[in-house]
């Protein structure tokens, strides 16, 4: 007979695995965090505007070198002026809310994964998403993705538990321990989100059982069996897509809308259509998702066509934002971004899809991640505009599926044909890849690179290391060690590679900006030549001059008088050949022609350093 565990135990167990999984992934993704230069272009604009909203006050329109910036709504902003206002400005703290989403969205994959399945299911699941390449680098840097994919996946997937709802009241409370925290600190942030927080305890999960209380809150209509499926599950379904739409705008609730229509018509599920709380969840998500739009338009009229019409509609159909890539681009980004738990992918199509097909009615689960990876891969592969970060979402579901597939291969004795083989070409594709950077290493000129040749070598190394390792240890010691050997090198060659996350792109001018900070007095002015340095305004604290260029700024420019710092060449070269202190950037593709114009017109031009392609000058003698 086999001997039950007492609630006591139960709950040991879920604290003894959230504690290690956040030891364990917190160290993963904290590791060296803010000890590099902010990502260029986006991982510095996105601490930029911010750290804007923190001086001005305004946290209602964003602004980007003191230009109105629509391009996205303001929640991630707002996490990230909380960040500056409680650690101060630092690298470390702008970065932190991207590393802190990716450990809640871990963690809440090994609460939905243990409750839809089991606890090993859960815990492997959790390192499966950790140690996906792709999701560590967008972790260590500043990118909207991985909060929207952090407020998705915690929506879709308290769906799928409200859908799946097995326990007692006490279950649901677990289920949403890890999450509820992290939607009640939008609530706190508002006057508005008060009044919700107020309104979510008057009317909380024990007054939904009583009578009495669900008729004053307004949930007459639910009938008992409906408040005991739907609940929690449902309305923090309806909370995470708000806060979804508050960080990417629409595309936060219509993938989950297209996920749950083509779900529940491939099932015929029209009749439980009412258990989804709809009404209250729909008055919920307006709550949250509306004030901020609704506020913004009346504050700035030119805000509707910009956000709506240019920014969604006008960048997915069509070339306007400039980000066409090849039918193939996402496979081959999707491909390098699941690595490892790619190679595993296949046998876990097969056992789950082609082995289940004809007895999919009772494999609604697995169904439904799949169509939420599949959909939303497709519906970003169809768009005119496709960059690298956009297929993130589709991480968390397949992590799941491919968690179950190894939590299944973990119960037998013996590892099946396609774990093995999967195992194997994971250890050659290491080898491989490890001598391939070597030998790379021998062709780089490492002057042209903001990376050295050390880093590179640890990445190799850590790469050969772990095919070697991971081979041994599964011939030796079975399918449990051999993967137990994969999960903690493959940790150990993120790490290696987390110093080259950042400064890889070679777009980050810091070095350039410590040399102005040293030398600037109050009143000097800082020119951006024929380009705008994301992280230049950051590092330095202040508004610069942007010389002939607008780019993204352009539409704020339109709507506001800029003229004082957003100038032509003409008016650059009268201000630089004035008695005013100043300093220009410039990249070094542009020194032929601004000699030219500083001996047109007698100006002088002092060099003050040179970083990569880009370079540092003043108009007087230091």
């Amino acid at each position: 007979m086999t001997n039950k565990l007492n609630p006591t135990q139960k709950s040991s167990f879920w604290l003894r695995d959230l504690a290690f999984l956040t030891l364990i992934i917190g160290f993963l993704y904290g590791a060296m965090l803010g000890s590099f230069p902010l990502q260029s272009p986006d991982g510095a604009r996105y601490a930029e505007i911010p750290r804007e909203m923190v001086v001005n006050g305004d946290y209602l329109t964003p602004h980007l070198n003191g230009i109105k910036y629509f391009e996205k709504p303001p929640l991630f902003y707002w996490l990230q002026a909380g960040a500056i206002k409680t650690f101060g400005l630092s690298e470390w703290a702008v970065n932190a809310a991207n590393g802190l989403l990716a450990l809640l969205t871990c963690l809440f994959l090994y609460v939905a994964g243990r409750k839809l399945y089991d606890r090993r299911t859960g815990i492997l699941a959790s390192l499966t998403l950790a140690t996906c390449t792709l999701f560590f680098v967008l972790g260590r840097i500043i990118t909207l993705d991985m909060a929207l994919t952090a407020f998705l996946s915690m929506g879709l997937l308290n769906f799928l538990l409200g859908n799946n709802f097995t326990g007692s009241k006490k279950h649901s409370h677990n289920s949403v321990a890890a999450s509820f925290s992290l939607c009640s600190g939008y609530c706190l942030f508002t006057k508005l989100g008060s009044d919700l927080w107020r309104r979510l305890k008057t009317c909380g999960y024990e007054s939904l059982i009583n009578k009495q209380s669900r008729q004053t809150c307004g949930y007459e209509s639910i009938s008992n069996k409906q408040v005991r499926t739907c609940n929690w599950h449902f309305l923090l379904f309806y909370i995470f897509i708000a806060l979804a739409v508050m960080t990417k705008g629409l595309v936060g609730a219509l993938l989950p809308g297209l996920i749950i229509f083509f779900w529940v018509a491939f099932f015929n599920k029209w009749s439980e259509l009412k258990s989804y709380c709809l009404v209250t969840g729909i008055l919920l998500f307006l709550l949250i998702a509306a004030p901020w739009h609704i506020l913004v338009q009346l504050k700035n009229p030119e805000f509707f066509h910009f956000y709506f019409v240019e920014q969604h509609f006008l960048r997915y159909l069509t070339p306007y934002a400039g980000r066409q890539q090849p039918f193939w681009f996402f496979f081959v980004v999707f491909i390098a971004g699941f690595f490892p738990w790619v190679i595993f992918l296949p046998a876990t199509i097969k056992k789950y899809w082609v082995q289940r097909w004809i007895d999919r009615h009772h494999y609604q689960k697995e169904f439904f991640l799949s169509l939420w990876a599949t959909l939303i891969f497709f519906f970003y592969n169809f768009s005119d505009s496709k960059l690298i970060t956009y297929i993130l979402p589709v991480f968390p579901p397949l992590a799941l599926l491919v968690g179950k597939y190894l939590a299944d291969v973990w119960k037998r004795a013996d590892a099946d044909r396609n774990f093995s083989l999967g195992l194997k070409i994971f250890c050659l594709l290491a080898l491989m890849l490890g001598l391939g950077v070597l030998i790379a290493i021998h062709f780089l000129n490492f002057q042209d690179y903001p990376f050295t040749a050390l880093n590179l070598y640890l990445i190799a190394s850590s790469l050969i290391i772990a095919g070697l390792l991971t081979y041994f240890f599964y011939h030796k010691y079975g399918a449990k060690a051999g993967l137990i050997v994969l999960i903690i090198t493959q940790a150990f060659f993120l790490l290696s590679l987390a110093p080259c996350i950042s400064i890889g792109n070679g777009k980050s001018i810091k070095p350039l900006a410590l040399i102005l900070q040293a030398k600037l007095q109050p009143g000097d002015e800082v020119a951006s030549y024929q380009d705008y340095y994301q992280d230049l305004p950051y590092y330095l604290r202040q508004k610069i001059t942007v010389v002939d260029f607008k780019g993204e700024l352009e539409f704020g420019t339109q709507h506001a008088d800029t003229t004082t710092w957003m100038i032509n060449e003409k008016t650059f070269w009268q201000r630089w050949s004035g008695k005013k202190r100043m300093f220009m950037v410039v990249d070094k593709d542009s020194y032929a022609a601004i000699v030219k114009e500083a001996k047109a017109g007698s100006a002088k031009l002092y060099l003050l350093g040179q970083h990569l392609d880009t370079m540092l000058f003043a108009n007087f003698s230091l």
